[in-house]
């Protein structure tokens, strides 16, 4: 007999495989054994800890469900900026293609380059499962072309693969349609 739920899988992200288990009325997140506890946590290429927070209106984004009303602004990202070291972040929606909602590339201690602006989550209305977001924290080796980017289409892993972009951390909400 099959389950009353569906699952989804998040590609492997890190050291971490993710399952989010849907249902209408509630989702709860299980992390493998290796994954550890939260999620916030990564380590650059020094093997040093690197803390990741994204915060809704002051609410940190673990993995649970936040409003589209929530989500209508940029979030505040937190995490520790080396000296010398460029970063990226990208947020996307891994149900469908994934659509990417937000590029940030060449993030200094001073300095960032939006290449894809930020576009809140907006699931089908007629879907009847959450829709989850990812963010990921992404080391750079070097300074990547600053010029804007197509939303429709964008190849994500393609995009990675290109610049060496090696993933440090990162974190997912979902949102009911």
């Amino acid at each position: 007999m099959n389950p009353p739920w569906k699952s989804q899988y998040v590609p492997r992200i890190g050291s971490h495989y993710h399952m989010f288990n849907r249902t209408r009325k509630h989702t709860r997140r299980i992390t493998r054994k290796d994954g550890g506890g939260k999620d916030s946590k990564g380590k650059d290429s020094k093997g040093k800890d690197v803390v990741f927070s994204v915060k809704y209106g002051g609410i940190a984004v673990d993995y649970q469900g936040l409003s589209r009303q929530q989500t209508a602004r940029e979030p505040e990202i937190l995490f520790d900026r080396k000296a010398g070291k460029q970063y990226s972040l990208v947020m996307y929606d891994p149900d469908t293609d994934p659509t990417v909602h937000w590029l940030l590339v060449n993030i200094t201690a001073t300095n960032l380059s939006t290449v894809i602006p930020y576009a809140p989550p907006n699931p089908p209305a007629k879907d009847t499962h959450y829709h989850r977001y990812m963010f990921e924290l992404l080391e750079q080796p070097g300074l990547i072309p600053g010029k804007k980017m197509e939303r429709q289409g964008f190849q994500l892993d393609a995009f990675k693969r290109t610049h060496g972009l090696k993933t440090l951390s990162t974190t997912g909400f979902y949102v009911m349609p």
